[in-house]
């Protein structure tokens, strides 16, 4: 098996994918994983989602390509920030790649951050990057700031001055 080339040789031949992705996906099928591997983006570089508290805000960064393959580990995150009942930040700043099964998890974050209050959820996602050109498509459905302490300011009075 070498990904590096997206070829897996098996014992009846080779199988060749279109991408790193499609590999790595028959390989977990294959072994009987219902999922990628956490921190395998589709492009095979790392990806992370990462919680942290920032003030009274959770900030939920996320890093690398994202799709179907990490939907599960945002989908904890959120729901870990989502305990309490403090303002969640969705970070994409870093973000180079998303799906529209992330933005199908990020519309339903918001819709469960305004059955809690208003004002309690937003994205970060700055002009011009990918996340950014993604979120276009929907429009304003989820409050998008350029960069985290914007984002702070307005969830949060007196929020971090911190990027």
């Amino acid at each position: 098996m070498e990904l590096g080339r997206i070829q897996i040789s098996e014992a009846a031949g080779v199988s060749t994918f279109a991408s790193r992705h499609e590999a790595v996906a028959a390989v977990a099928t294959d072994v009987g994983q219902d999922r990628l591997p956490a921190g395998l983006g589709r492009g095979g570089g790392t990806t992370t989602i990462e919680r942290l508290q920032e003030g009274p805000a959770w900030i939920v960064a996320m890093d690398g390509e994202h799709d179907v393959s990490t939907v599960p580990d945002l989908v904890q995150e959120l729901d870990e920030a989502f305990d309490g009942d403090a303002p969640v930040v969705v970070d994409l700043s870093k973000v180079e790649f998303m799906d529209s099964a992330i933005l199908k998890v990020l519309l339903s974050a918001r819709e469960r951050a305004l059955g809690r209050r208003k004002h309690s959820f937003a994205l970060v996602a700055p002009p011009g990057g990918f996340p950014s050109r993604v979120l276009g498509h929907v429009g304003a459905l989820i409050p998008t700031y350029p960069n985290r302490p914007a984002a702070l300011a307005v969830l949060v009075p007196g929020g971090s001055s911190e990027g």
